[in-house]
Formats: C-alpha cells, sequence, structure tokens
C-alpha cells in the first residue's frame, strides 16, 4: 500500500503550479473566498442551499497570495486517499491481490490523475464513495449496524460534495434491507445490552437516513418542484419537460452530472 501511495504521489504532484487555473478552478478559489469571509450562519445556510461542502475544506487554503498548486493541493491528497479506498474496497469484494490491482488501476488511471490535479470536488466525492462502498460489502457480509452506519454516513458526506453522490446511498441502503438477517447464534444475543446497542445503532442510522433525505430534498428535488426554475435562480428557460424528468434515474445512477436531473428539468 505505502508504494501504491507514492505511485499516485509521483504521479499527481509534479508540475502541479505549472498550468494557470481553470475557470471551473477560479470559481472554487472564489467561492472557497466568500466563505472564509462570511459568516458562519451564513456558510450554513448556503451548505443547506446545496453549496458542496468541499468549499469548506478549501476556504483556509485559498486567498489572494495562494498559489495553483497549494489550492490543486487538497484535490491531490484526495486523489492519493481514492488509491488507498480502493486497496480497501478490492480486499473486501475479492482478495488483498485485487485489492493491489484496483489500488494501481486508481493510482496510474489518466481519468483519476487528471481530475485529481483540479482544484474541485471530485476526488473527494469518488474517495467517499469508496469507503462507503467497502463499508457497505463489510455491512453485507456480517449485518452490523456500526458499518451500515458508517456506510451510510460516508455516503451522505459524499452526497454533501456532489449532490448526485446519493444515489450510491439509496441502492446500497436497498441492499441492505434486503439482506437475510440470521437468527440469535446463542442465548447472549438476546441479553439487555445487547438489545441497547442494537438499538443504539438502529436510532443512529434513522438519523443518519432522515438527515439525508432531508438535506436532498431541500436542496436538490424542492427547488425543482416548488420554484422550478427560479428555485436555482435561472430564467427564461421553459417549464419543465417530461424527457429529463424521466431522465433523471439515468443522471443521479452515473453520478457524474446533475443534468438532466432536477436542476435541469425546466
Amino acid at each position: 500500500s505505502l508504494g501504491l501511495v507514492l505511485l499516485a504521489a509521483a504521479i499527481r504532484l509534479p508540475g502541479l503550479g505549472r498550468a494557470s487555473l481553470w475557470w471551473d478552478e477560479c470559481n472554487s478559489v472564489r467561492v472557497a473566498e466568500a466563505i472564509a469571509a462570511a459568516s458562519p450562519a451564513r456558510v450554513l445556510a448556503a451548505i443547506g442551499r446545496g453549496l458542496s461542502t468541499y468549499f469548506l475544506m478549501l476556504a483556509p487554503w485559498a486567498d489572494r497570495s495562494t498559489t495553483e498548486w497549494a489550492v490543486r493541493l487538497p484535490s491531490v491528497e484526495a486523489g492519493v486517499g481514492l488509491v488507498l479506498a480502493l486497496l480497501w474496497f478490492g480486499r473486501e469484494i475479492g482478495s488483498p491481490r485485487l485489492g493491489v490491482i484496483l489500488g494501481f488501476a486508481g493510482a496510474v488511471s489518466p481519468f483519476l490523475v487528471w481530475h485529481a490535479r483540479e482544484a474541485r470536488w471530485y476526488s473527494f466525492t469518488w474517495t467517499l464513495i469508496a469507503v462507503g462502498a467497502a463499508c457497505f460489502i463489510r455491512a453485507l457480509r456480517t449485518g452490523s449496524r456500526a458499518w451500515v452506519s458508517a456506510c451510510l454516513a460516508s455516503g451522505l458526506l459524499a452526497a454533501s460534495t456532489f449532490a448526485p453522490a446519493i444515489a450510491t446511498v439509496g441502492v446500497e441502503m436497498l441492499w441492505l434491507a434486503g439482506r437475510r438477517r440470521p437468527g440469535p447464534s446463542g442465548p447472549g444475543e438476546a441479553t439487555r445490552p445487547g438489545i441497547r446497542r442494537r438499538m443504539t445503532a438502529t436510532l443512529v442510522i434513522a438519523i443518519l437516513a432522515i438527515a439525508g433525505g432531508l438535506w436532498i430534498w431541500l436542496t436538490v428535488i424542492q427547488p425543482a418542484l416548488d420554484a422550478g426554475p427560479e428555485g436555482y435562480r435561472f430564467r427564461n428557460v421553459g417549464g419543465p419537460k417530461p424527457a429529463p424528468v424521466a431522465y433523471t434515474v439515468v443522471a443521479f445512477a452515473t453520478g457524474y452530472t446533475l443534468g438532466p436531473g432536477p436542476l435541469e428539468w425546466h
């Protein structure tokens, strides 16, 4: 794993500040600067309206004296973290050898390398999804509520960086809901401490699920339903069209773009 980390870093780090910031990277810096200057209440309100939590992390790095290298570095670090997450995921679904294969593929993939070198949220979202997927396999195999909670938390964090990632949470929770639960293996499972632990874990899962559902409703679905394009400050884009609405499931399942999702129903 150390070798994969060094390989991923060696590919991503050289020349990181050589090119000027792209337009969307400049936008990242502007948003991060605005967050750094705003009050906590305004930042929380913006997150409630769908602002990516990636910008919270970027805010301490972004000011007018910040270099291209510095604002891209957090994304590179997340990209290296993705390699470790893929390594773990491969071990969970197959073997240590498969983990190394997935980790190596993640380390050298031109697509992942390119996006890891941008001051954007992509690497953070993918890393959190991969961590959630590994937790999901553990939860599916063991039925442990702790792993279910970890899976749900990772998925919701991923969705907070990029809303379509909520699709992975839905799929994973449906699989876990349909999982066959083994019966008690012994009298010790019915003890009061065991019951309390299960109730606590169930409560945590329920709270995370409700919070995630409420967040995605407020930030993505409700503006499209209640205010249409004006909910996103769009103008002169017409009414809802059946094709984009029907395609929403595909758009969310791919996780690459919101459109045509609720953002582009009109």
